[in-house]
């Protein structure tokens, strides 16, 4: 008897969330739609969250896979799952987020087929108690676009951004170009991992599509114990992901560019702010600071004017150089 592979696979990396693993779990074994399998790493958990996940297997019977390693980060777990998949489809959930039990089943009746080799998805974003979809715009509800355009939107923080749990990524199109995250960059390596996706499906058929869809089933938990809300010294990795997703993207187009461009000033302030923080004094901070203060005026201007963002963004960012220059200039 062959085994049919399933139509998803759903990676879940865990580290010490032994408080919301059973709710994130649970979401899973919910869903109406059942051609799916479950791949959960628990990425060296000092807490519960491992003896949680045995509790729940009974749930799942034959579709969890559970696999433990010495922490190495969730770019290493997701990529041990990447290797472990074998459904068509591939889906990330966070060990602390959840989905609505039409989640796979919204899916399900767009996927398989030969047309899309992605969806892109609102997400609802949970916050001190508050519920919050993401916003897409009417226009952009139901809409098909070109690859090159996707990869614009998750260079575009006011739009699908480079999230991977509001995306749905080809099996295929990962393996046959080996496309995985990056285990040396600890903050914006999702981004990376998106952009690289999407470079190779077009370099698979640069005519393919994808399809945006306007059904927020995935809840996305914002936690202040998350890795993205730590600042240490794995947070300068940001520099080195946007480094490479510059190097990768800004042939495609001016707008793309600009979004890289806007990115890469604000990313050089906010590092320097975090090493002023931690008290950095290395190398590091003298390449930051160098940068900063390179080409001031035509980044200012490029800032104020040319930098395609909302004005109260262009306000923001432009008093944030100009206070950071000016502090370099009188020490």
């Amino acid at each position: 008897m062959i085994n049919k592979s399933p139509l998803f696979s759903i990676i879940v990396p865990a580290f010490d969330v032994e408080e919301q693993i059973e709710k994130c779990l649970n979401s899973v074994f919910t869903q109406i739609f059942r051609d799916f399998e479950l791949i959960v790493i628990d990425d060296g958990s000092t807490d519960r969250t491992q003896e949680k996940i045995l509790s729940l297997m009974n749930l799942f019977p034959g579709q969890l896979k559970l696999i433990t390693q010495k922490n190495s980060g969730v770019s290493a777990a997701r990529n041990k799952g990447i290797s472990l998949a074998s459904g068509q489809f591939i889906l990330f959930l966070d060990g602390d987020d959840y989905l609505s039990n039409r989640h796979l089943l919204n899916l399900s009746k767009i996927l398989p087929t030969d047309s899309f080799i992605s969806i892109f998805n609102k997400i609802n974003i949970l916050q001190n108690n508050s519920v919050r979809p993401t916003r897409i715009g009417k226009k952009m509800s139901q809409s098909v676009i070109s690859i090159d355009q996707a990869i614009e939107f998750c260079l575009d923080d006011q739009s699908f951004r480079g999230w991977p749990v509001n995306k749905v990524f080809s099996r295929d199109i990962i393996l046959k170009h080996q496309v995985q995250f990056n285990e040396q960059i600890h903050q914006r390596e999702d981004r990376l991992f998106c952009v690289e996706y999407f470079l190779a499906a077009k370099l698979e058929d640069p005519d393919k599509k994808i399809l945006i869809i306007d059904q927020p089933t995935y809840y996305y938990v914002m936690r202040d114990s998350s890795q993205t809300h730590q600042v240490n010294e794995k947070t300068f990795s940001l520099l080195q992901a946007q480094a490479l997703i510059n190097q990768k993207t800004n042939h495609l187009s001016s707008r793309v560019d600009q979004l890289n461009r806007v990115k890469s000033i604000n990313d050089v302030c906010y590092c320097y702010l975090y090493g002023k923080k931690l008290k950095i004094n290395n190398q590091l901070m003298d390449q930051i600071i160098s940068n900063l203060l390179s080409d001031f005026w035509s980044n200012l201007l490029f800032l104020t004017i040319k930098s395609g963002q909302t004005i109260r963004n262009r306000v923001r960012l432009s008093l944030l150089f100009l206070k950071i220059w000016r502090l370099e200039k009188t020490k």
